[in-house]
């Protein structure tokens, strides 16, 4: 249900804010973070009393001055005075914080959605030599040969040489997996198509399938899981999208600080999962601080 709803937004939104894929990357996520906050500044504007809360701040910064006057006489009574009138004027304020916080919630969450599902990581390319990776259960490594159904438009390139079929790959230990699990790795490249390629995996009697899109503005979710099985879990895995290259997701940083050594000496277990990936990281970095900028730069309060 949620996949199906999650890709019904994705789908949907692709009619509203589907132009910004033909841009380059970069351009891409930053009109994205421009877009949600400009939508929340104007949200903003419409949902409040514009007029109350611009006196409230011509208030506020009078009580300010005050405050510095009191202040420079040693007036102390005087200060606590003016403080206290300046926590009720924004106490009063902050009845007007709810209403557009709750109408900005459903598009900045179709904005988020789309770009979770479109700006994760760059598409591939045609011509690009891209892994196709099966993890398999730890009893299949060195018994087991899964094969990829041929596809007309995708070429499987040789792993090692003297390779009888590329087709045809040996189920190896995961080195990746602290666990040992098994993984048979195959490397392709393929011709731009509009439609989905579909990788099929026959393997123990069933048959495993996921989507590759090769030369389009959008891409396959790199992991998915096969035939239902949750045992067996095939990924395609693609180059996350960075702003200008460089801006780096949540953990990559904590691992960049060497937190991960710093939680192993206390005997803890790094997550691997990404928290927040690259593009989140530079979205959050660009439309937070705007959103105050807007907010001076069109007078809404």
């Amino acid at each position: 249900m949620f996949e199906w709803l999650n890709n019904t937004i994705v789908s949907g939104m692709d009619y509203v804010v589907g132009w910004l894929l033909r841009l380059p990357s970069d351009l891409a996520l930053i009109l994205l973070a421009v877009m949600t906050s400009l939508a929340m500044v104007l949200i903003r504007k419409w949902a409040t009393d514009q007029d109350f809360l611009r006196r409230c701040d011509a208030d506020r910064k009078q009580q300010v001055k005050l405050i510095k006057q009191a202040k420079a006489a040693r007036d102390k009574q005087a200060v606590k005075r003016h403080k206290d009138v300046v926590t009720a004027i924004k106490f009063r304020a902050t009845k007007y914080e709810l209403k557009p916080l709750l109408f900005s919630l459903l598009p900045v969450a179709l904005l988020a959605t789309w770009g979770f599902g479109r700006l994760g990581f760059h598409p591939p390319q045609a011509g690009e030599e891209l892994a196709v990776r099966a993890y398999l259960p730890t009893l299949a490594i060195g018994t087991r040969y899964p094969y990829l159904d041929p596809v007309d438009g995708l070429e499987a390139l040789p792993t090692r040489p003297g390779q009888a079929s590329p087709w045809v790959q040996e189920v190896v230990t995961d080195t990746a997996d602290s666990k040992g699990g098994g993984v048979a790795i195959w490397k392709i490249r393929g011709q731009a198509s509009p439609r989905p390629y579909l990788l099929q995996m026959p393997y123990e009697h069933k048959l495993y399938k996921r989507e590759l899109l090769i030369g389009q503005p959008t891409y396959s979710e790199p992991v998915a899981v096969a035939g239902g099985d949750p045992s067996v879990v095939m990924e395609v895995p693609l180059k996350p999208r960075k702003l200008f290259g460089v801006v780096p997701g949540f953990m990559e940083l904590l691992r960049d600080m060497r937190l991960p050594a710093v939680w192993s000496a206390v005997g803890w277990s790094f997550p691997q999962a990404e928290f927040l990936p690259p593009w989140v990281m530079a979205y959050l970095l660009i439309a937070i601080p705007l959103v105050s900028l807007l907010k001076r730069a069109l007078r809404i309060y």
